[in-house]
């Protein structure tokens, strides 16, 4: 169901940035280090998380590659096409959607 929405997404927003990413931002990571933080660490993990079809359509119209770049006709087009893809190939409702939480902390490494 994800891989299938986010052909959705890129249907409208094919330079997502964001498209077939796994859930982790390396890059943060050297922009940390360049800043001059120091002690940066990383941790993951995967949860699911339980969404009505109705909250599904609703988090993918408010991200960013949908609301942050669409206008008000391609918002909506993109919500009802994703609407109806869930109706016709996912009909369990509510729905499990994996979700993976990466998170990083560092030391501010100057004025030491």
């Amino acid at each position: 169901m994800v891989a299938a929405t986010e052909e959705i997404i890129l249907r409208y927003t094919p330079s997502w940035p964001f498209a077939d990413r796994d859930g982790l931002y390396p890059q943060w990571l050297v922009d940390l280090q360049t800043a001059s933080f120091t002690e940066i660490e990383t941790f993951s993990f995967d949860v699911m998380v339980s969404y009505s079809h109705e909250a599904w359509v609703g988090r993918v119209r408010a991200s960013a590659p949908i609301a942050g770049t669409l206008d008000a006709d391609g918002v909506g087009a993109c919500s009802k096409e994703l609407a109806a893809m869930l109706h016709e190939c996912f009909a369990e409702d509510p729905l499990a959607v994996p979700h993976r939480v990466w998170a990083v902390t560092a030391r501010a490494g100057w004025g030491e």
